[in-house]
């Protein structure tokens, strides 16, 4: 199971009160998790960046590191209720949510990346911390834990990502109150991003389109346009998707701007659904999808063209078949009235030509 940070939203809520540093790091890094309904509370935790004493101001983790590098670092792991917890704690590499965003596999999912570079105090792999309760001048309760990033030596250039996950496992019930195990997660995120030669590259591809017509043939329709934004390269960006659909000679010209993606690591893809409306029955059009790369977080915008695709489809419509059948219907009957009057070229030869016959004259013998 992975973890989303990014698009989907955790199933956590924030239910303590921090200071204005604590609750920033809130938005972006953690977010506090609530307890089994069984016990009729909320019980909440999250990690977060460090130093050896105390919660830090940063969002996230980030390095730039060349292959062979080191990095020391502090992670904490925070309660904001009065009962210590057992938490789970171990880092997993980062992958693309099925709609886009940051996302952490599970604890079963051996890291081959990242999450493979990082120990926790000296060790990797799942290991369970006590965390206290709320200290008594009200601050939460923390475990502090030294972080070590080891860059191997063949490490590829550009981007990588993970995160450091903590878990809390408690029982609960279902909304047919049956019991139920609940498997709580929340993480950091840490980004490197290794020396070497970077490689942006943002592409559209499979696109299909439909076109759905109105209640009546001559009513405006929709058009659904699905298609994969992908990432090739070393890179990791957002990309502004736009959709635009026009007909013959731009008729009928229609532009739908989609929700943003906030982050598309190296080698991820998504695929997004878009509707485009008040698309006129023409009987075709041209489809073209836009990407326009936009800043990862923490990061800079890549330099990079927009990525662009299209296709063009034909459908059925009702109204124009409709127009052409009156359109050669009066062609035809145009035709034949006209015919009809005109007389025809052997029966205007033969008839004579009245008032210009004579009789020739007779001729006397002698």
């Amino acid at each position: 199971m992975a973890l989303d940070t990014g698009t989907r939203q955790l199933p956590v809520t924030v239910r303590a009160a921090l200071s204005l540093v604590a609750l920033a790091v809130g938005l972006l890094a953690l977010a506090p998790a609530p307890g089994a309904m069984a016990a009729n509370k909320k019980v909440t935790f999250g990690i977060v960046p460090a130093t050896t004493k105390d919660i830090d101001v940063r969002a996230l983790f980030s390095f730039g590191l060349n292959p062979g590098a080191v990095a020391f670092d502090h992670v904490a792991t925070v309660n904001y209720g009065t009962a210590p917890l057992s938490l789970n704690v171990y880092a997993a590499d980062a992958l693309t949510g099925t709609s886009g965003g940051f996302a952490l596999r599970g604890a079963t999912d051996h890291p081959t990346d990242l999450g493979s570079w990082v120990t926790l105090d000296g060790s990797k792999g799942v290991r369970t911390i006590r965390v206290p309760g709320r200290r008594s001048d009200g601050s939460p309760g923390r475990v502090i834990l030294p972080v070590t990033i080891t860059v191997p030596a063949n490490a590829t250039p550009g981007d990588h990502a993970a995160g450091i996950v903590a878990s809390l496992d408690t029982l609960g019930k279902n909304p047919k109150g049956e019991n139920i195990r609940l498997q709580q997660r929340v993480g950091a995120r840490i980004y490197i991003r290794v020396g070497g030669k970077l490689v942006p590259d943002l592409a559209v591809s499979m696109i299909s389109a439909r076109h759905t017509g109105g209640t009546f043939p001559w009513q405006s329709g929709s058009v659904e346009v699905v298609y994969t934004i992908s990432n090739g390269g070393n890179v990791r960006m957002g990309f502004q998707p736009t959709v635009q659909i026009a007909g013959l000679w731009g008729l009928g010209r229609r532009e739908v701007r989609d929700k943003k993606v906030a982050e598309l690591l190296g080698g991820g893809s998504v695929t997004v659904r878009t509707t485009v409306r008040d698309a006129l029955p023409i009987g075709v059009y041209d489809v073209m999808v836009i990407a326009e790369p936009t800043a990862a977080i923490a990061a800079a915008v890549p330099s990079i063209q927009p990525a662009r695709q299209g296709i063009r489809i034909w459908f059925l419509s009702w109204t124009l078949v409709l127009l052409v059948v009156i359109l050669l219907g009066g062609a035809v009957y145009v035709t034949f009235r006209y015919r009809r009057r005109r007389p025809s070229g052997a029966a205007g030869a033969a008839r004579p030509r009245h008032g210009t016959a004579r009789r020739a004259p007779a001729t006397v013998g002698r």
